[in-house]
């Protein structure tokens, strides 16, 4: 259906997002889920973002196609309605950002600007 197919190329489109400006080994494997699991981690007292990541972390997945959970995570989201909530969280930790995006190449590299996003 339509819908279906809209909803399809909005996921392309975030997880392009994701994988825009990765660093090294990441951006190699096109795999932006360690990133969103170090964010779990760093900020575990966020029940709602920890939750999400455990779940999508229980699905099955080979491990040849590890990099599809970030998609599932990103799918989740939408579904939870915390997507916003997730991004917003998300531009707090620049600790993991700076770890893992090239600085200014990535909507995650320019934190500062990230930040200001989410105070319009």
């Amino acid at each position: 259906s339509k819908r279906r197919a809209l909803c399809g190329q909005l996921l392309q489109q975030l997880e392009r997002v994701f994988l825009h400006g990765l660093k090294g080994r990441y951006a190699r494997r096109r795999n932006f889920w360690p990133f969103v699991r170090s964010i779990a981690i760093a900020a575990s007292e966020y029940y709602f973002f920890t939750t999400d990541v455990k779940f999508v972390s229980s699905l099955y997945f080979e491990p040849r196609h590890e990099d599809a959970r970030g998609r599932a995570w990103l799918r989740h989201l939408l579904n939870a309605n915390r997507f916003y909530v997730s991004m917003k969280l998300i531009a707090t930790q620049r600790r993991a950002i700076e770890a893992r995006y090239v600085k200014n190449q990535s909507i995650f590299g320019d934190v500062d600007a990230l930040k200001r996003c989410q105070n319009p």
